[in-house]
């Protein structure tokens, strides 16, 4: 089965890897894809009475937990984790070097003669195979699923040779990933929850053409905040009040923001491009499952996450500490100017 993958609109940065996942994880044939197994390293949550508090820093309780290091396979730089559990959450911590403190996602710069949108936020994710169902995950993670990814060019239709198969394979229709990331929700308490499955398919010319959906897909009203963005995508709209700078507050809120006017932007004058509606402002419902906090100090991330073992939501991994299961996941980073850095996959276990 040959697969294509077109550009389209820009989405969510997170939601451009699940789209690959879910699509390249199993498209080769019905059958699964018989990929030579990576070498998976195994981490171990530690059980806790004490919970650690999730703000960045190096509680004492994360000491309890052994430290798993993993490699990134194209710069060999390690992250290296740990995991605790409690009767209701799960909380793992990672730390990983990055040279640059890019913590702003995609603010407008003015050059002198236009705007221009520069930078991306950096961000640590964490991918898990819901129910083993995403194929060859378990046996290379995504390594072989990232290659050729665009910088800012995410795929939105994906396209399968069908030959004379009449339906979408059920297995491929099966495929969910739950996707956790830092991101633009962490200067809330937030980390983003993503998940993506298949949607709408459409037979074309001897090609599935199939739509892929996440929740909250579009900027709508339910999202917290809006894009300061011109309908052209060339300029911003608003820009901060008097007094309010971009690097203090990287994601202000609309009470911060006034429209753009007869403003006279100067060289290297920076504009939000992420406006958050007010401060209490949320997803809601199954995006709003992890809490969140990032630290960066003197080239290291340090970044903290806790999350229930069992939302009550199907369309999240649920942890089961006693049943003696590994959970399979595999982890990325995006930085500035590169596109998603991928590890081998790692199992979990619970001890």
């Amino acid at each position: 089965m040959r697969l294509k993958i077109t550009t389209g609109r820009p989405i969510a940065a997170a939601v451009t890897f699940i789209i690959l996942c879910l699509s390249l994880g199993g498209c080769a044939s019905d059958a699964a894809p018989k990929l030579p197994a990576a070498s998976a390293p195994t981490v171990k949550a530690v059980y806790t009475k004490i919970a650690p508090n999730i703000d960045g820093k190096s509680d004492a309780v994360w000491k309890t937990a052994p430290e798993t290091r993993v490699k990134l396979l194209e710069t060999n730089e390690t992250i290296n984790l740990r995991f605790l559990y409690t009767n209701t959450s799960i909380y793992v911590k990672a730390t990983y070097p990055d040279s640059t403190h890019d913590y702003i996602d995609r603010p407008w710069r003015f050059d002198g003669q236009k705007w221009k949108q520069i930078g991306q936020q950096d961000s640590l994710c964490l991918i898990w195979n819901i129910n083993d169902s995403i194929r060859g995950f378990n046996a290379r993670g995504f390594d072989i699923l990232t290659r050729g990814l665009e910088e800012n060019r995410h795929p939105w239709d994906i396209e399968i040779d069908g030959g004379k198969q009449a339906t979408v394979p059920a297995w491929f229709k099966a495929q969910k990933g739950d996707f956790w990331s830092t991101g633009l929700q962490l200067p809330y308490g937030k980390a983003e929850d993503w998940v993506l499955k298949t949607g709408k398919a459409r037979w074309s010319n001897g090609d599935w053409h199939i739509k892929l959906v996440n929740q909250h897909d579009a900027f709508t009203d339910t999202a917290p905040w809006v894009l300061n963005k011109a309908a052209d995508w060339t300029r911003p709209i608003w820009i901060l009040k008097p007094g309010l700078t971009l690097q203090a507050d990287p994601y202000p809120v609309s009470a911060d923001v006034i429209e753009v006017g007869d403003h006279v932007p100067v060289a290297g004058e920076m504009q939000p491009f992420i406006v958050y509606r007010t401060r209490q402002a949320r997803w809601g419902g199954s995006k709003d499952d992890i809490d969140g906090a990032e630290a960066w100090r003197t080239g290291i991330w340090t970044v903290e996450m806790r999350r229930p073992l069992n939302t009550g939501h199907n369309d999240d991994i649920s942890f089961q500490p006693k049943g003696g299961r590994a959970y399979n996941f595999s982890l990325l980073v995006r930085r500035t100017g590169s596109r998603y850095q991928p590890t081998d996959p790692v199992k979990l276990v619970f001890d």
